[in-house]
């Protein structure tokens, strides 16, 4: 994997635009994610998958553990879910579930490399570096198509969120996360659909898992979409500062009177008002 080591805004945008997965491909984002190196034993682990790995665990395989979740999810949200008709929908209904904090194999992302950066410095008092994750989601699909198929055959495209295809359905299928099948083994990437503001805002794409939980960082294929990009925390004041004067603040990420709010706090400790 390549790493890059930033310091500034400019620096930051200037690597973006040099990053280059040797693709025919254009026209399409790289997505983003932001992550602080405190948490090095999860670096792009989906949050039910987390304590598998740092434990305790859970005493059920997990995919035992997300049936249920997602069942008891149901029966509390159903207004919710019935009235954006996701009764029915497991990947719809993994959206909510994951947007509203609860464990599931999705891992978030953003097409926004700014609102990344502001969530990699956004706790000015860490003493932690940080990492921004840059993927290639189109790759990741052509990847994982290519060791599943072995046909290195490099197809543009990413699954659909409304009426998923076959290979999005069989990652809920337990059946074949029980077996460890191929065909569910690494994960790939979704554009979903937004059933709100934030998901909007936030420019929100996700990374679907198989069973394999460091899927990402284990694929065969992996320097073929992903890269890191280092901050060190003694940069984060300075980076989040020059972030707000270029309207990248907490009232761009969360609309509405939490995002106003959190924005006033910080504009009057940094002296800007």
């Amino acid at each position: 994997m390549i790493t890059k080591i930033i310091s500034s805004i400019t620096q930051f945008i200037d690597e973006v635009k040099s990053i280059n997965f040797n693709t025919n491909y254009y026209g399409h984002n790289l997505w983003f994610r932001a992550e602080n190196s405190k948490f090095n034993k999860t670096y792009l682990i989906p949050n039910l998958y987390r304590e598998y790995i740092t434990g305790p665990a859970a005493t059920v395989e997990f995919y035992i553990k997300e049936w249920n979740l997602r069942a008891t999810f149901r029966n509390e949200a159903y207004p919710f879910l019935k009235k954006f008709d996701l009764i029915n929908d497991n990947l719809g209904t993994a959206f909510v579930m994951q947007h509203y904090s609860s464990h599931t194999r999705l891992l978030d992302w953003t097409e926004n490399s700014l609102i990344a950066l502001f969530f990699a410095v956004e706790n000015t008092y860490s003493n932690n570096d940080a990492f921004i994750w840059v993927l290639d989601p189109f790759k990741l699909n052509s990847s994982t198509n290519k060791f599943v198929s072995g046909i290195d055959v490099e197809e543009l495209r990413l699954y659909p969120s409304i009426e998923p295809e076959k290979e999005v359905l069989s990652y809920f299928d337990i059946d074949l996360l029980k077996a460890k099948s191929n065909e569910v083994k690494y994960p790939i990437a979704l554009k979903p659909f937004y059933i709100d503001d934030r998901m909007k805002s936030q420019n929100s794409c996700f990374t679907l898992f198989g069973h394999e939980l460091d899927g990402l960082k284990l694929h065969p294929f992996e320097s073929d979409f992903l890269k890191q990009i280092v901050i060190p925390y003694g940069h984060f004041r300075q980076i989040k500062r020059d972030l707000y004067q270029l309207g990248i603040s907490y009232d761009s990420i969360y609309p509405g009177l939490e995002g106003i709010s959190k924005k006033t706090v910080y504009a009057f400790d940094e002296y800007f008002i």
